[in-house]
């Protein structure tokens, strides 16, 4: 984690969602981690924000990770922004793309209506605690909850990035099987995205 990163404060809240205190994301995981040592368990999370990008032929962009494949991007929520404005500059930070959050309502008419190899479109899912692997410096693997904002998206363009991500293409067909057959390969929050709202896979149809 960069200094710069290290120092940025997020909110703290208990697993609950209730407001407890403001703290550098740095001294938030030291904290966490210290406490999942002892116990097993963490009682505090921070908000945080994760996008699983699809083209419109349902291939899924997933990041090779060193907890697995995960979601297109993740993010903490930082002191200051809302889960929207967070997204959209840790998406073009990472990718240098511009990414546009929709309502759920107008999703589908923005997807026929934008050019999908500029813009990235968006929808928000669901806010919920969510479990995030996390491998520290110590290689121990931690699991924190966070309470997470999902969204899932369209992009068919190509994602340049400036930070050396790996991104593999699932067919979304495909992802489920994986996600059968091989659950621990995949993150919490990629199977929970797909079960729950991409299964089973709808075309889009352009005009």
């Amino acid at each position: 984690m960069s200094s710069s990163i290290a120092s940025k404060r997020v909110r703290v809240l208990d697993l609950e969602g209730n407001y407890q205190n403001v703290s550098s994301i740095r001294d938030y995981f030291i904290r966490a981690t210290l406490e999942f040592s002892r116990f097993g368990e963490v009682s505090q999370q921070i908000p945080a924000v994760d996008l699983l990008l699809m083209d419109s032929t349902n291939n899924v962009y997933l990041r090779k990770t060193d907890v697995g494949l995960s979601t297109t991007l993740d993010s903490p929520v930082y002191l200051g922004d809302d889960h929207d404005s967070q997204l959209r500059q840790a998406f073009y930070n990472l990718y240098q793309t511009p990414l546009r959050v929709v309502a759920a309502a107008d999703y589908e008419k923005e997807l026929a209506e934008r050019e999908l190899s500029l813009y990235t479109v968006v929808k928000k899912l669901s806010q919920e605690s969510i479990i995030h692997p996390k491998l520290f410096s110590n290689s121990k693997l931690f699991r924190l909850p966070m309470l997470t904002t999902t969204y899932v998206g369209r992009f068919d363009g190509e994602l340049g990035n400036k930070q050396g991500v790996q991104l593999v293409k699932f067919l979304l067909e495909d992802l489920c099987d994986a996600l059968r057959m091989r659950p621990q390969l995949f993150t919490p929050v990629v199977d929970l995205i797909v079960g729950r709202h991409l299964v089973p896979p709808v075309p889009i149809t352009y005009h």
